[in-house]
């Protein structure tokens, strides 16, 4: 490998697939000016569509040479750090395992795990896979050593729905219309696009209406005396790898089954659950058919409640707990002081932080949010894996591109 030492401490940057629109060119140019070099392999066309710069190589051949092709890439163009849009794509799975056989420095990227205006940019691999600590006393002392940085937790950069839906959409029409040019791309979509795409235009169509009902329950629930508790399950996406790589589940279908079985069988009598869609699912599984269907099998139809829309925070204030696989929601309840149970494998299982040991017992007691522990963990995952800003609207993207520099040159 390249020895960064001995090119007067330049980098060579090789960028795989990443966050569709600017912010991986806009990284490259920056480290481009200060003398480092910037490399981009496309994988499928929509990837050339969002890098109209130089340094791109296209790889068109089967898989099975892509671990020759990505070993003998590091060696010949000395390659230092590879940066890529999260680590359980086959490609980057493989390109990953790799680099660390050969001293390539991984950084991998997604959105923030606080929402909505941090990203994530971690080492190697991210919640499930991340390299942060999960002891407690740990946490504490790095906490300590790190000191209070008093980080603007308000809303500070923000995005619109189109400036993320547009560019995704073009991505993935101009990869399958054009899907000749680079015939042996094996896509990590799990979902056919055209399902997906006509799925979210139905959600988008009836948000109105859905977003009333929602907004409806939300204040009957605000509205329950502490004898009637309200437990929330935020649903994942079917194709989120925290679900997919990081847990026993095979879909939410399967978790639905769980939790809900649960509830019938250990939560109090006058417990409401209510399940809430994630806000970009298209809703192809129908989950409000299953989870009708669900509660009905396990006779509390009255007392579970699916939703799709509304105010995610407004509604985790009026819980008594909120039950999540390993979703970035779960950090978010805990950042509202609401008690958390968590199912898989996450950055914030942590013992003393969530309840991770029986889901029958949580129903009846939630244990309180420990939240000099929650502090501690915070300013941790901020100092080590989170930057501020956003992955398409400005000025959040200059700032991303500005951190993200910042810490790849100094990690």
């Amino acid at each position: 490998m390249t020895d960064v030492a001995a090119n007067n401490g330049k980098k060579t940057f090789l960028f795989l697939q990443g966050p569709v629109g600017g912010f991986f060119p806009g990284l490259a140019e920056a480290h481009e000016v200060d003398g480092h070099r910037a490399l981009k392999i496309n994988l499928c066309v929509g990837d050339w569509l969002f890098w109209r710069r130089k340094g791109a190589i296209n790889f068109r051949k089967s898989p099975d040479k892509w671990p020759t092709f990505i070993r003998d890439l590091y060696k010949r163009q000395g390659i230092t750090n590879i940066v890529l849009l999260g680590e359980q794509r086959w490609y980057h799975q493989q390109a990953i395992a790799i680099a660390e056989e050969m001293g390539v420095h991984v950084t991998v990227t997604d959105f923030g795990y606080i929402r909505p205006d941090w990203i994530t940019l971690e080492e190697k691999a991210m919640n499930g896979g991340s390299l942060l600590t999960r002891d407690p006393e740990e946490i504490r002392k790095i906490a300590r050593q790190i000191g209070d940085h008093d980080y603007d937790r308000g809303l500070k950069y923000h995005s619109k729905f189109w400036s993320m839906a547009l560019p995704d959409i073009a991505y993935n029409i101009a990869a399958q219309i054009l899907w000749f040019l680079y015939p042996h791309y094996r896509t990590h979509q799990k979902y056919n696009v055209a399902a997906t795409y006509v799925g979210t235009l139905g959600r988008i169509a009836t948000a109105k209406s859905r977003a009333l009902r929602a907004e409806k329950i939300i204040q009957d629930m605000g509205e329950k005396p502490d004898s009637e508790p309200v437990f929330l399950l935020p649903l994942q996406m079917e194709t989120d790898f925290q679900l997919r790589a990081y847990s026993h589940f095979s879909s939410m279908q399967d978790v639905l089954e769980d939790v809900v079985a649960s509830f019938a069988r250990s939560a109090p009598k006058a417990a409401t659950l209510i399940v809430k869609l994630h806000p970009y699912d298209p809703n192809i599984q129908n989950f409000t058919r299953h989870c009708k269907r669900i509660a009905s099998q396990n006779g509390v139809s009255d007392r579970v409640h699916f939703i799709d829309g509304g105010n995610g925070d407004r509604l985790i204030q009026h819980c008594a707990g909120t039950i999540t696989v390993n979703s970035t929601m779960g950090l978010g309840a805990l950042m509202l002081i609401c008690p958390v149970f968590v199912m898989a494998i996450c950055n914030y299982r942590v013992e003393g932080l969530v309840a991770m040991d029986d889901l029958d017992g949580f129903w009846n007691k939630p244990e309180p949010v420990n939240t000099e522990l929650r502090d501690s963990f915070v300013e941790t995952l901020i100092a080590s894996s989170l930057i501020r800003g956003l992955f398409y609207d400005q000025p959040g993207l200059d700032n991303a591109i500005k951190e993200a520099k910042w810490r790849l040159l100094n990690d």
